[in-house]
């Protein structure tokens, strides 16, 4: 079960990595796009949505995660026995999380289950908000030096190799950092930063068809996934005749097979924009997983009476 789940989260990074890579294809003149996100409030919740200054963008990128899925079918088809829908794209992120357990080879498992159920909250909303202390930092660059160096997303990222609320703190240095869910407030002395993404409009008809065509070669993926395990331990005789059977499977479902791949051809999502959070310059994560960051810092206290 361990080496399942381990598989299936190598192989959805991957899917992940392609759908960066796929919206930097052309990187060159991307438009800058401002949204407005509320500044931490002490006692006020955190908001889980954005207001984008361009209405040709929406928050999120799961139709792109969505797209990569459908565009691999038959590896999802090995995965979870079907092509998932652009809900379930989002949602297996967090069904993970939920069946990682506790495993001697795997000191991170807390931090993922973590990380998976924000993440997937910040495909669909388009923001994934964390809590830091700066008292944290400060122990971070005493403990780690050349954390200076680095940028600040990179430093408060870093927090999380050592946080108590993942079960990574030990007795020499630990941080408090941690993923906020939807309904979390904002606490006095506490700093809080968020990760943005925000994609440009689609054409929804186009993306759906992706998933119709994939969707109706079910039998196709099914069968010819049972035959490449055949080959795996096959002999030079029986790979002949796999090998046929593969050739006549691609033949009776030519037509198909065709209508998925044109289908395919049909979807772009354009550059991925330059995000601005409330006009402020932000820092970019393009490692696998591609997001703007923005350091709110200290939240704001209320104003008293006085200070009005």
């Amino acid at each position: 079960m361990k080496k399942t789940i381990k598989k299936s989260i190598a192989l959805l990074m991957t899917a992940i990595m392609l759908a960066s890579t796929f919206t930097f294809i052309c990187s060159a003149g991307r438009e800058t796009v401002n949204v407005t996100v509320t500044a931490p409030k002490v006692g006020e919740k955190a908001e889980y949505s954005l207001e984008i200054e361009n209405e040709n963008y929406i928050p999120g990128i799961l139709p792109v995660l969505a797209f990569e899925f459908w565009r691999s079918a038959e590896n999802n088809y090995e995965m979870f026995g079907k092509v998932p829908t652009m809900d379930e794209c989002g949602d297996i992120f967090r069904n993970m999380a939920d069946s990682i357990s506790s495993d001697e080879d795997e000191p991170y498992y807390k931090s993922y289950k973590a990380m998976y159920s924000a993440e997937a909250d910040m495909f669909k909303t388009g923001i994934m908000w964390f809590e830091y202390d700066e008292a944290d930092l400060e122990k971070l660059y005493e403990q780690e030096p050349s954390f200076k160096n680095e940028s600040r997303k990179d430093a408060i990222i870093a927090l999380f190799n050592y946080s108590e609320e993942y079960g990574l703190g030990d007795e020499i240095y630990s941080s408090t950092i941690k993923f906020l869910k939807p309904g979390d407030s904002f606490v006095e002395g506490k700093s809080y930063a968020c990760c943005v993404q925000i994609i440009k409009k689609y054409d929804e008809k186009a993306l759906n068809e992706v998933f119709l065509t994939a969707k109706a070669l079910s039998t196709y993926f099914e069968k010819k996934i049972e035959i490449n395990k055949k080959l795996e331990n096959a002999d030079e005789a029986e790979i002949t005749k796999l090998n046929s059977e593969l050739e006549a499977l691609d033949n009776q479902y030519r037509e198909k097979l065709d209508k998925y791949d044109a289908a395919k051809r049909n979807i772009t999502f354009g550059n991925n924009p330059v995000i601005t959070v409330n006009g402020n310059q932000t820092e970019e994560h393009t490692k696998g997983l591609w997001f703007a960051f923005h350091d709110f810092g200290e939240a704001e206290k209320e104003l008293t009476m006085l200070g009005r």
